[in-house]
């Protein structure tokens, strides 16, 4: 994503009420890039920045960006409570620090699943007797094993055996050979049994159990947005 500076919009922009705007951050790659924020004034000045008088002198084109999106995960959005996705983009033309023209590039909405509800449901606290089996298997010495990493996008595995050299509290060193350019690959104990493992029969398992937690939880994602939409059709 890169670095980005924010901009405050008191500005009169077309579909965005004077209330929505006060609370909406945008965002713009088109200035410094440095974390500043800037303000378009009412009357259309640009200030802000680091302080300088450079705002006052810009010319040129201005596109600035905001989304109440707040994650995505198995191609769906999500919002803090299930409230419509709301994509907002103006492009701002200045000429010697002051707003020429101003035009709506995106102002839509699409309907979206709630962040709140999707966490309380996806993420489980583990059992004491899992955790202790982590704790025990993490603190495994392996060092002269000869494990099995595994690294890739989900379906795509590709586990490859590499020799523990080193390890430390925290981390393992494994010999990267030809897969790694021969540089040592480091890892944390953590990674055990998730990046780390035993056999590339224990990580193609892996990967065969997380593509298939993918799948059940993508119909879910589904199935949840196609009956909200339909409840919102129908009272519609």
């Amino acid at each position: 994503m890169g670095m980005y500076d924010y901009i405050l919009c008191d500005y009169p922009l077309e579909g965005v009420s004077e209330e929505q705007q006060a609370s909406i951050a945008f965002q713009t790659k088109d200035l410094e890039n440095f974390l500043y924020t800037y303000t378009i004034t009412r009357d259309g000045r640009l200030t802000g920045g680091d302080g300088g008088d450079g705002c006052e002198s810009f010319t040129g084109k201005v596109n600035f960006y905001w989304s109440n999106i707040v994650s995505s995960s198995h191609g769906h959005y999500f919002t803090h409570s299930g409230e419509d996705a709301w994509h907002l983009a103006f492009e701002a033309t200045f000429e010697k620090g002051r707003v020429t023209n101003m035009v709506c590039v995106d102002n839509y909405k699409e309907p979206c699943l709630s962040l709140k509800a999707d966490f309380s449901e996806r993420f489980e606290m583990p059992t004491p007797e899992e955790i202790e089996t982590c704790k025990r298997r993490e603190a495994e010495s392996l060092k002269g094993r000869t494990m099995w990493v595994q690294y890739g996008s989900l379906g795509e595995p590709r586990p490859y055996p590499a020799l523990v050299i080193a390890e430390t509290a925290k981390h393992y060193v494994l010999d990267g050979g030809d897969e790694n350019w021969g540089n040592p690959i480091t890892m944390f104990r953590t990674d055990r049994d998730r990046l780390l493992f035993d056999s590339e029969a224990d990580a193609r398992e892996y990967t065969k159990r997380k593509d298939e937690a993918f799948r059940i939880q993508k119909q879910k994602y589904d199935k949840a947005l196609a009956e909200k939409v339909a409840e919102r059709n129908a009272t519609n």
